[in-house]
């Protein structure tokens, strides 16, 4: 699992369905990052997101996902960083009990998702997962990289990303 956000929650994303236009800034964002089976036996690691909000596809080599999602030359109050937590310990780990989907009244913002919140009970560990400076030991505390990082622990050496530009309004 990875979450993407930054210190000042706000990262710029392009492609997604939930942007009027791009790019839409979200305070977080949820992907999940798999190894693809090698063809042969002597081939390295390549790796595949799956990003549901992506418009150009759900599930995509990660250094085309890279290209289409972030921007190079933003200012670092939107630029990305990412919390990787192995599936297993975020699945054990994670809980939320939703407060963050509702109103000041505890009315849902939007219909929540048809699957029960996971380990409720235990309140929610969202907030641990969105501060990046929470030095805790706790297992959902994961590895937080930046974006050359992130392309460098899944195998892009040398991540090129296309050019933030302002279009000019016709």
């Amino acid at each position: 699992m990875v979450v993407i956000t930054n210190p000042t929650q706000s990262v710029a994303m392009w492609s997604q369905q939930a942007a009027v236009a791009d790019p839409i800034v979200w305070d977080y964002h949820v992907v999940v990052v798999v190894e693809e089976a090698p063809s042969d036996a002597g081939s390295p690691p390549a790796f595949l997101v799956l990003d549901h909000d992506c418009r150009s596809a759900t599930v995509q080599p990660l250094e085309q996902w890279l290209t289409t999602s972030f921007r190079r030359g933003l200012r670092d109050d939107v630029m990305p960083r990412f919390r990787v937590i192995p599936a297993v310990v975020f699945a054990t780990h994670f809980a939320s009990d939703r407060r963050h989907m509702v109103d000041h009244e505890g009315a849902p913002i939007k219909p929540f998702p048809p699957w029960p919140a996971p380990h409720a009970e235990r309140g929610s560990s969202l907030a641990r997962l969105l501060d990046l400076e929470d030095e805790r030991a706790d297992p959902l505390r994961g590895d937080v990289v930046d974006l050359p990082g992130f392309a460098r622990r899944f195998g892009i050496p040398r991540l090129t990303l296309p050019p933030f530009t302002v279009e000019s309004a016709p």
